[in-house]
């Protein structure tokens, strides 16, 4: 019984200094954020390269957004990416202005019409391009996204990772408990781990790295294709990631509910591999080179979610009444993690607040 109470009070107090910490980053972060005017020095060139479908509608919705930015429209160039779009919306995106590349006008697909390849040509082009913004073309991008970004670069941000979240389908069946288990998995929580001051991981959509990050680690430009690995890579670096939750991607997710949980499953079952694959780089990193980043990020490896600590402190609330109704324990427990469960709640409500701060810039466009 001794060691069952022991092991229940370093939990407990465990969770609480977690939980302790992301409320007061929490609060800094919101402060300021309401500091924030998002005004830059100066307006960056970008080159944003559009990752294509099939979907000839889904694709025009995009570029319509893309070309509808409220930014200089000589500052920044829109690079359309795909294996097999028609002629006819390769026509459209070029009369648009969009750069076009499609491979299924080659025999032979060659690098050069891979993501890595494409980069390559665009950081060894004519064009002097301050940055590359990496987009899939089943998204809506907000209006300021470019001006946000160019904030982030202004202060110091090499690698930005956006928001992103889902459109709303109201003919999909279940589509409010997918939109927020986007939301959470791609909002939520990053803006939490931002609150930490954690590094990001890039999520395979709207990204952005600047070129002078680029042509410093050339050497891991093929890893691109896998861009989870490419961002754990720079991060191994030195470089981190941030996240700019003002810059928003709407994205469609075509499919079924269970498609839905489909991807949340592969996506678990990938995070896992990662961590397992990385987490010791990171350890060894951080001690050979003594640096805070490197133990930032072997703690955000093991650090659970809010919502993950929520539910563990209930289900040990559960045990504790459970083993006071019927083995005649102690309240102590029970009253300890309803401290630990408000914490976490007051936790959830003040991330949540943070987040609708963010949401009244660009609400106009749900």
């Amino acid at each position: 019984m001794i060691i069952l109470s022991v092991i229940q009070y370093g939990l407990a107090g465990l969770i609480i200094l977690l939980l302790s910490y992301q409320l007061i980053r929490n609060v800094y972060e919101l402060r300021m954020r309401k500091k924030n005017s998002l005004q830059a020095d100066r307006n960056r060139y970008f080159a944003i390269v559009l990752s294509a479908t099939q979907d000839e509608q889904v694709l025009s919705k995009s570029l319509y957004s893309l070309f509808g930015l409220v930014y200089p429209k000589n500052l920044y160039d829109v690079i359309l990416l795909g294996d097999r779009f028609s002629e006819e919306a390769a026509r459209v995106a070029r009369e648009m202005g969009a750069i076009v590349y499609n491979g299924d006008t080659m025999t032979n697909r060659s690098q050069e019409y891979t993501l890595s390849g494409i980069i390559e040509q665009i950081l060894n082009g004519s064009n002097a391009y301050d940055a590359v913004l990496v987009i899939e073309s089943e998204s809506l991008i907000s209006g300021n996204y470019l001006d946000v970004i160019n904030y982030y670069l202004d202060h110091g941000s090499k690698v930005i990772q956006s928001s992103s979240l889902m459109l709303p389908q109201s003919s999909v069946r279940e589509h409010d408990s997918r939109q927020m288990n986007f939301f959470t998995r791609n909002l939520f929580h990053p803006v939490g781990r931002k609150g930490l001051k954690y590094s990001m991981d890039l999520r395979g959509n709207n990204f952005c790295f600047s070129t002078d990050t680029l042509h410093e680690n050339l050497e891991l430009i093929h890893s691109l294709e896998k861009d989870t690995d490419y961002g754990l890579r720079l991060q191994l670096n030195g470089i981190d990631v941030d996240f700019a939750p003002e810059a928003v991607v709407w994205k469609q997710l075509p499919g079924s509910n269970g498609e839905s949980r489909k991807r949340l499953l592969w996506s678990n079952s990938k995070q896992i591999s990662l961590v397992r694959r990385y987490l010791p780089e990171f350890c060894k990193a951080a001690l050979s080179r003594r640096s805070p980043t490197y133990f930032k990020k072997v703690l955000d490896m093991l650090t659970p979610s809010v919502m993950t600590m929520l539910v563990f402190t209930a289900l040990m609330i559960a045990a504790n009444i459970a083993g006071w109704i019927f083995a005649g324990g102690t309240l102590t427990f029970v009253w300890l993690w309803l401290f630990v469960g408000l914490l976490g709640t007051t936790n959830l409500a003040m991330g949540l607040y943070t987040i609708n701060t963010y949401f009244q810039a660009y609400k106009s466009i749900v």
